[in-house]
């Protein structure tokens, strides 16, 4: 370490000096310096020696090392664009790359994560997590290279087809299909999904399915309300028996693939958030930008993209039981974003209602179940590992299967009253008193960019798409 690095830090501050000459990147840069010194000063709070632990942890590094915690509520550093201590941990002895908390993921050895809703305290240690990459998706992209001498017998083509008809599966019914709906509550239990891999919640009993005869046409829907109860099924334009003869087609004409590598990236508004009560959406979109997000019953005046504040918003036509049921949010629902993975938190005394067909999809589900989150639970939600896998698988399978996925991309939770068959005054969320939809902006432009990538739907945009 050169003098001028030195001169810092007197002969007292040894742990420092040590912490620096270990950073992975060698720079002399005094930022550096800094980040090191909110570590250290993090950690002291919690116990004096962790900052030796720290450097044996670094020294002699291993999964099998101890956790090195701090709490908390001490992980968000006002400093460098708020970035999480762990997270400047991993980047100053792991990975100088890393940039965002979605690229780190907990090792299942580690107790002191953030899946673990009940724990004050988080691990720091950098040996305690990966960096994962999510795969980019292979989208195959249709060329043509045709003789241009031949245009006129190019267009000389006739299609026969037999008896084909455009049906109803031409477009999305939106209609309310209640058959589909079920209801589940959380407790305790890992869930398998079709990869073998776990899904880490807190469990499932108590499965309902609902024959009730509901006036479903009445449902007035919010605007930009997307709808889970689809019907639709990505369909052939052409039945079985139809056929397709093409003649006078130059021979010399060749089509081929080229394979498109559509990466995932990451935006800094990565979620948006809206408040309803009812079918009424009271107050602006949340834009999200930090990688916890709190949603809660509180009035909070400031203007912080981590805590979204719902106690503040204004609805002069506000019906008496939202008024009641605001009261009982509390410390509401949290989400982490956190190695590709979205975990919803019940902070609340009550419980959270929570529909998210990502989450339906890896649990075996229908689309329309609504999980029932008890007050101290945690749930994964979303993974964007899973729904890469998701895409690729459906990229073959022609744009309106891809555009399908579009669902995954929403989630929504009721807060304290549920929703669903089992309530027949709130079968859908569109009638529980205070609920917000959660919009994962990040996914939803990763879809969009496969899309545009893709050839474009084989039937005609109309009125219907």
């Amino acid at each position: 370490m050169s003098w001028s690095i030195k001169k810092w830090f007197p002969s007292q501050n040894r742990d420092i000096n040590k912490l620096f000459d270990l950073r992975e990147n060698k720079k002399n840069d005094e930022q550096t310096l800094e980040k090191i010194q909110i570590i250290i000063k993090s950690l002291n709070i919690e116990n004096k020696n962790s900052s030796n632990d720290l450097i044996k942890v670094l020294k002699y590094p291993g999964k099998n090392n101890n956790c090195i915690t701090i709490d908390k509520i001490d992980n968000l550093t006002s400093q460098f664009d708020e970035k999480y201590i762990h997270v400047i941990a991993s980047q100053i002895w792991r990975w100088p790359e890393l940039q965002l908390q979605s690229e780190l993921k907990p090792l299942d050895i580690c107790q002191y994560s953030h899946k673990n809703v009940n724990n004050t305290k988080i691990c720091i240690n950098p040996y305690h997590w990966n960096k994962i990459k999510i795969p980019p998706i292979m989208v195959p992209v249709h060329q043509y290279d045709i003789d241009d001498n031949n245009d006129n017998d190019d267009n000389n083509v006739t299609l026969n087809v037999n008896e084909s008809t455009l049906t109803n599966d031409n477009y999305i019914n939106y209609k309310y299909n209640k058959q589909e709906q079920s209801y589940t509550s959380l407790n305790n239990l890992t869930i398998n999904n079709n990869n073998n891999k776990t899904i880490s919640t807190t469990s499932i009993v108590d499965k309902y399915y609902s024959n009730s005869n509901f006036d479903t046409d009445s449902i007035i829907l919010p605007d930009g309300y997307l709808s889970f109860n689809s019907d639709y099924t990505p369909s052939e334009c052409l039945s079985s028996s139809s056929t397709i003869s093409i003649d006078n087609i130059n021979k010399k004409n060749n089509s081929y693939q080229k394979i498109s590598p559509v990466v995932y990236e990451e935006l800094d508004n990565w979620a948006d958030i809206a408040y309803y009560e009812y079918n009424t959406r009271v107050g602006d979109v949340h834009h999200s930008h930090s990688q916890c997000i709190i949603i809660d019953g509180f009035s909070n005046p400031m203007d912080n993209t981590s805590r979204f504040s719902i106690g503040k918003l204004i609805n002069p036509s506000r019906h008496p039981l939202s008024e009641s049921i605001r009261k009982h949010i509390g410390k509401g629902l949290h989400l982490h974003y956190m190695g590709g993975e979205i975990w919803a938190e019940c902070h609340s005394l009550s419980s959270i209602f929570i529909q998210s067909v990502s989450l339906n999809n890896s649990a075996n589900f229908y689309d329309n179940t609504v999980i029932k989150i008890s007050p101290g639970q945690a749930v994964m939600i979303f993974n964007f590992e899973e729904f890469s896998t998701l895409i690729s698988q459906r990229v073959n399978r022609g744009y309106e299967a891809v555009h399908e996925l579009t669902k995954m991309c929403v989630m929504r939770a009721s807060f304290v009253k549920g929703f669903g068959p089992e309530y027949p005054k709130r079968y859908d969320i569109t009638l529980a008193p205070c609920w917000v939809e959660i919009r994962l902006i990040s996914a939803f432009k990763w879809l969009d960019k496969v899309m545009t990538t893709m050839d474009s739907p084989a039937s005609r945009a109309t009125s219907y798409s």
